[in-house]
């Protein structure tokens, strides 16, 4: 059941769109406006919604304990190696405008809107298919009875997008 008029994929692509309007403005606005360079490094620093929409799709589309506990491992090792490394690309000698990490920001946040739209396709995909083999196929008691089925062994677990 879908709480809210939009997926939660296409708010990650509208999230997304924030950061990436606060880096074009720091490219562009002239460097002595300098209240107009704050306002959109606020911005283009705004990442946090992003990565709630992502935690969230990660809790509600992973299915079985070791699978989803891997998974969230993973995001959080690639997190902080991102932490560790962003800084590097944002050095005082291209202030005030960042040309590399400005590049790197435009790279990265247009590659996690792809992911966002690649994965709400795929998973409405994946829904239709499954809705069309539980169609045709006669439920067991047997089935199901593990707790620690993955999404991709549970026939009936659906994804929400």
């Amino acid at each position: 059941m879908r709480t809210t008029r939009f997926p939660r994929y296409i708010w990650g692509v509208g999230i997304t769109v924030i950061p990436i309007v606060g880096n074009i403005g720091i490219r562009v606005i002239p460097a002595n406006q300098k209240w107009g360079i704050v306002v959109c490094t606020w911005l283009a620093t705004l990442i946090s919604p992003v990565l709630v929409i992502i935690f969230s799709l990660i809790a509600s589309n992973i299915k079985g304990n070791t699978k989803k506990s891997t998974v969230n491992n993973m995001f959080y090792i690639f997190y902080a190696a991102a932490a560790i490394a962003a800084p590097q690309l944002w050095s005082t000698d291209e202030s005030p405008r960042y040309r590399k990490g400005i590049i790197t920001n435009f790279v990265c946040l247009g590659g996690l809107m792809v992911t966002f739209l690649a994965f709400g396709l795929y998973v409405t995909q994946e829904n239709k298919r499954r809705d069309r083999q539980e169609a045709n196929r006669v439920v067991t008691s047997e089935e199901n009875e593990d707790p620690d089925l993955t999404d991709k062994q549970d026939r009936t677990f659906r994804y929400t997008a």
